[in-house]
C-alpha cells in the first residue's frame, strides 16, 4: 500500500523543469479528486 504525502507541480519550459511548486496539505488531494492511499 501506497500513501501520498506531497503533489508536486512542475513548470515546464523548452529548457526543462523551471520551477517545483510542492504541496504537503491533505486537502490539496481532494482539490484534485486523488486518494490518499492506494493499494498499487
Amino acid at each position: 500500500m501506497f500513501e501520498l504525502h506531497t503533489l508536486q507541480v512542475f513548470t515546464v519550459t523548452d529548457a526543462g523543469i523551471s520551477r517545483t511548486t510542492v504541496f504537503q496539505d491533505i486537502e490539496v488531494f481532494a482539490a484534485f479528486g486523488l486518494d490518499t492511499k492506494s493499494e498499487s
